[in-house]
């Protein structure tokens, strides 16, 4: 977690159905119970965020994961915060991948392992979720294993997205740019975001 710079891990079961939206849905009523509590421990009394929100999940935890980030998604633009960020979701070998969507607004990567006949589980999980770039798919063809312990190598090179808010207000917009850099801090591109209230 040090590599992350997270200090508040919260761990969460994902594997409560094969069905993808009741396990999006289940992730999704987590999430607003969730969020409060996250947003206490890395926010400061102000409100400014000291840490961001990273979501890893593997296999059922992929749909759980992006029911999760809905949620927290929903209740951080809800509560008005302007500059708590989710700066990484990382799905390993998600579980039908394919009916999975990255989420809008925020970096995510996929990896996979496609080695076939390698373990009993080499076909369990070999379909891409739809809004990954191909730089953000990690397909691993010498590995066929499903479990989460054949994945380290990948987790132990995760890179969060970097943001960094201009910090503007126009004509009673709010209006953010944010740069997330991908994988190596000399690869990004930038965006702007404008909110009207």
């Amino acid at each position: 977690m040090d590599q992350l710079g997270d200090h508040n891990a919260m761990y969460r079961h994902g594997g409560n159905s094969t069905n993808p939206l009741t396990r999006y849905y289940t992730g999704y009523e987590q999430g607003m119970l969730d969020a409060e509590i996250i947003l206490k421990q890395i926010t400061d009394e102000n409100g400014n965020p000291k840490e961001t929100i990273k979501i890893i999940t593997h296999s059922m935890g992929g749909a759980y994961g992006k029911g999760y980030v809905k949620a927290l998604k929903a209740y951080i633009a809800k509560k008005g915060y302007k500059n708590v960020l989710i700066t990484l979701v990382a799905d390993f070998d998600p579980f039908q991948a394919s009916a999975l969507e990255a989420e809008d607004n925020v970096y995510t990567q996929q990896y996979t392992h496609k080695k076939k006949w390698d373990s009993l589980l080499w076909w369990l999980a070999n379909q891409i979720q739809d809004g990954i770039s191909d730089d953000d798919y990690h397909e691993d063809e010498k590995q066929g294993d499903h479990s989460i312990m054949t994945f380290f190598n990948d987790i132990s090179n995760l890179q969060e997205g970097n943001y960094v808010w201009n910090g503007s207000y126009k004509n009673n917009k709010y209006e953010k740019t944010y740069y997330i850099y991908y994988n190596t801090l000399s690869s990004y591109e930038s965006a702007t975001e404008t909110f009207t209230f």
